[in-house]
């Protein structure tokens, strides 16, 4: 196949994602909400979506590659984490199936975050003054942040039947340094946008937004861990929020990689698909985001006053905070219904 083919292919790809993660909202305005049962394989059918446009981003970059040359680290971390990531989606999605949700959280906690790492630092590389050798350094060290950090996260709160049975003292330290790890990743991630290049694309927004959640998602996996907040971080709503904020890195990423691909295929140094909705989705994500947390904290509050029966999301004290967070996902579902259209409409013309 030759190089160009690849990069259609990368492309076309990027389609099937955005239907995808189309599909995932649409879906959302018909949920319930507040019950994970209710919302898991939902969370597999976007993680599966973000999975295969990691693996567009990794094709692409494959394409960009000169033929008589090796891919460079980056291409290769690209390649590796996709593959890395569409095994835990595929393993994920069976052991939802067969209802074993235990195996969910891996991908959700470690696999997903690291495995957007590579592409978004090949967004760096593209908007910022930042050169290949700054970038693969701090690529290795973030990566290696993460897999540390997480990695721990998952082997004492999120695979263990009874967390709460680690030392207390261990769970504290694993949760500050969980965020410290994140919040390093952020200050890297600064760098490109501090010395922009000249390039009028979207992008860099983007991968801004991605960065964002990551560090966000570290901030509310902070909570869980920690002593005699087991209770309080453990609802149903808190959880949905901590796992839509990893997913959100991943969608904005993708949609990022989508605006760069297209304008490279176009050969123009301009915005594919415009500011509307960047901000749709970015308003969207927050405000989902916000309800589900602030109803999230009221139920554990509510469960822990003595003898208070439990509290369901219909109820009047948590209606307002479920009434935002289904806004949130009308505002991403537009959102990404005048991206697909504006990135229709300013397709490569090999497309058409």
């Amino acid at each position: 196949m030759s190089r160009n083919a690849l990069k259609m292919a990368a492309y076309r790809l990027l389609w099937i994602t955005l239907a995808g993660l189309i599909l995932h909202f649409a879906l959302g305005l018909t949920s319930v909400g507040g019950n994970v049962v209710e919302w898991l394989p939902r969370s597999v059918l976007m993680t599966a979506a973000i999975a295969v446009g990691l693996s567009a981003g990794s094709l692409y970059l494959l394409g960009a590659t000169a033929p008589t040359a090796r891919p460079d680290r980056l291409t290769r971390w690209a390649i590796l984490a996709a593959a890395a990531s569409i095994v835990s989606v595929t393993v994920s999605m069976f052991s939802v199936l067969g209802g074993r949700e235990s195996v969910a959280p891996f991908h959700l906690t470690l696999v997903l975050p690291v495995s957007v790492l590579p592409l978004l630092y090949w967004l760096y590389r593209r908007f910022g003054n930042v050169s290949t050798a700054w970038a693969e350094s701090s690529l290795a060290a973030a990566v290696l942040l993460l897999v540390v950090s997480r990695g721990l996260r998952v082997l004492l709160v999120a695979l263990p039947p009874d967390f709460e049975t680690v030392p207390p003292t261990l769970r504290t330290l694993v949760a500050l340094f969980s965020l410290a790890c994140a919040l390093i990743v952020g200050a890297h991630g600064m760098a490109p946008h501090a010395d922009r290049g000249t390039d009028r694309l979207l992008s860099a927004p983007w991968a801004a937004a991605a960065l964002l959640w990551l560090v966000l998602a570290a901030c509310l996996e902070t909570l869980l861990p920690l002593p005699g907040m087991a209770s309080w971080a453990c609802g149903p709503l808190l959880e949905e929020a901590r796992v839509a904020a990893v997913q959100w890195a991943g969608l904005a990423l993708v949609l990022g990689l989508a605006n760069q691909v297209a304008a490279e295929l176009r050969g123009e140094n301009r915005r594919v698909t415009g500011w509307i909705p960047f901000w749709l989705v970015l308003a969207g994500s927050l405000l989902h985001a916000a309800g589900r947390v602030i109803a999230g904290l009221l139920s554990a509050y509510h469960a822990a006053l003595p003898g208070a029966p439990p509290m369901a999301e219909g109820q009047t004290l948590l209606a307002p905070f479920a009434g935002m967070a289904q806004t949130g996902v009308v505002l991403i579902l537009v959102g990404l219904l005048v991206f697909a259209v504006s990135y229709y409409w300013r397709r490569p013309r090999s497309t058409a």
